[in-house]
């Protein structure tokens, strides 16, 4: 599998509909492509997906602010256990237990009254990122209906319901540092792994990795103002493997590369907490399970392993 064969999606006759109203023969087509994409790479790359150069950069921006403080600054804002909100510093979640943990430092948040705000430090984050956060939101939910029309399932707001209520539905900020000297054999930025919801909006500028196959890996190409749209473990178990979720990663860097930096955004959705994820075409092949007790048997997985 070689760069050309990251199908491109231009979204923007989904974004331009009435509603969510994907009924001309040229939204219809789009929605297909789509689900071909899914059901093929399991990644698709989205351009005139609806959200602005202007609103990513902002973004991005108030997210390295947070990233640069002190860690004395950051800790104040550390993810609690049990939670799904703050910041994780490096080395405490690692997404391939074969490896040592990741190299990346990442900060969760959701739009709730216990999300932590580094609004003293920064101002407008919070304003900032709801506004992102909410854009995001906008754009899933298009992707999720596109989808349903994609497969024909006979209500085409099935999906759209399934993420409507409380869920942990999230937004990540992630950073990479630069590469120091004493990592651990075997310890890259972010070990091998597929995403465990239904799907993850990337925003990304290169690093990423995807597994083709053939077990071969890959760098999607960065194309400036489109984004990374991928499935995940659940929606690939929701479809019975029809749509696929593709293992990827994050590499060290090569050369004088691994100086530097790096930075990314994932929106991952996640069904409602209480909805029941079962085989949408009616068969056995999976034992249907609510969505909280699949997401945080999978949270135990990465969390707190340590490195090794």
């Amino acid at each position: 599998m070689d760069q050309t064969d990251l199908p491109t999606i231009d979204f923007s006759e989904l974004v331009s509909a009435d509603g969510l109203k994907f009924s001309t023969p040229k939204q219809v087509q789009v929605c297909r492509d789509l689900v071909r994409a899914f059901c093929s790479t399991g990644f698709a790359c989205l351009q005139n997906h609806g959200i602005s150069s202007e609103k990513i950069d902002s973004a991005f921006s108030k997210s390295e602010q947070f990233f640069s403080q002190d860690t004395k600054v950051k800790g104040q804002f550390t993810r609690k256990e049990g939670e799904t909100v703050g910041w994780t510093r490096i080395g405490v979640e690692g997404f391939n237990p074969d490896r040592p943990t990741d190299l990346k430092e990442l900060f969760n948040i959701k739009p709730e009254d216990d999300q932590p705000w580094p609004n003293d430090t920064i101002p407008d984050f919070s304003s900032t990122m709801l506004d992102f956060y909410q854009r995001c939101s906008t754009l899933n939910h298009q992707v999720l209906k596109a989808i349903a029309v994609g497969l024909d399932l006979a209500d085409s707001e099935y999906l759209n319901t399934a993420h409507c209520s409380t869920s942990m539905t999230n937004l990540c900020l992630l950073h990479y540092p630069p590469i120091p000297e004493d990592i651990h054999e075997g310890q890259i930025r972010c070990g091998e792994h597929s995403d465990w919801g239904s799907i993850t909006l990337l925003f990304q500028e290169g690093g990423l990795e995807i597994q083709n196959s053939d077990g071969e890996w890959w760098a999607p190409p960065c194309i400036p103002g489109s984004i990374l749209v991928n499935v995940g473990d659940c929606l690939q178990q929701w479809t019975t493997d029809q749509l696929k979720s593709t293992r990827h990663r994050v590499s060290l860097p090569k050369d004088d590369a691994s100086s530097r930096s790096r930075r990314s955004m994932a929106f991952f959705s996640m069904p409602n907490n209480d909805c029941v994820i079962e085989c949408l075409d009616g068969s056995a092949k999976y034992p249907p399970v609510v969505a909280i007790d699949y997401f945080n048997k999978k949270l135990d997985e990465i969390r707190n392993r340590g490195s090794k």
